[in-house]
């Protein structure tokens, strides 16, 4: 809630305090958690280290954990974060076993969201056949789950691998099925995203505008400026018929 009102310091402060009583109770689900949740605030602050300290501490309870297959939820928001701060080393080795640990087991959701991570690194070494992969298993598994937004942002994921291969006509396929999606359960940021996806890659000059121009509202009416500015670049380049 505190991060939510553009309090991150109360918010930290709120984790630290329950961080002591997970130590005390030496509750690793819960301090992993608040380490992982303590490591996104940071870096919304722009202290990389610091957050890189607090996901130091997730591998140290990882490492040493007598059941490292119960923190398997929070090794995989661990691989994520390493993902987005460039760790790719560590980020590989977590979602790989992230996705080892879970694939004789019944949490099929579980063994998605790992599955989303290591297509995720795949993606980002360029291995766009395996990203593929594990992205589609992902998405199908997701679908079959019942876990709407899920399946809504990793099909984002995966038009992105399509419209990076040069693939076009997959990826707005894949676009327009997830904005269906969205629409339906009435996902507002993930719609502003997909329209803004559209806007990317459709062909056409005048629909191009037309799903630019809808985003633009679908944002505004969020609130969300710096996506505004975006997708006004996007707006700007479609004019200039670039």
């Amino acid at each position: 809630m505190c991060l939510k009102q553009g309090q991150p310091d109360e918010a930290l402060e709120l984790h630290r305090e329950a961080l002591k009583g997970f130590i005390a109770l030496e509750d690793e689900q819960g301090a992993t958690r608040t380490y992982n949740n303590m490591g996104y605030l940071l870096r919304r602050k722009n202290d990389q280290k610091a957050a890189l300290e607090a996901y130091a501490q997730v591998e140290t309870i990882l490492a040493t954990s007598a059941s490292p297959d119960e923190l398997v939820g929070s090794r995989i928001s661990l691989a994520r974060a390493f993902l987005d701060l460039g760790e790719v080393d560590r980020a590989r080795d977590h979602a790989i076993k992230a996705f080892e640990s879970t694939s004789e087991t019944e949490e099929a959701m579980l063994h998605a969201r790992a599955q989303a991570v290591l297509g995720r690194f795949y993606a980002k070494m360029k291995d766009t056949e395996l990203a593929l992969h594990h992205y589609s298993s992902a998405v199908e598994a997701l679908t079959q789950g019942g876990d709407v937004l899920a399946t809504v942002e990793i099909s984002i994921l995966l038009g992105e691998v399509h419209e990076d291969g040069g693939r076009v006509e997959e990826a707005t396929e894949q676009y327009r099925q997830a904005l269906v999606i969205a629409e339906a359960n009435d996902l507002r940021m993930q719609i502003g995203e997909l329209l803004s996806k559209l806007g990317g890659v459709t062909p056409d000059k005048q629909r191009r505008m037309e799903y630019l121009q809808r985003a633009l509202t679908v944002f505004r009416e969020l609130g969300a400026k710096s996506r505004m500015r975006d997708v006004q670049g996007q707006v700007h380049a479609a004019v200039m018929n670039r």
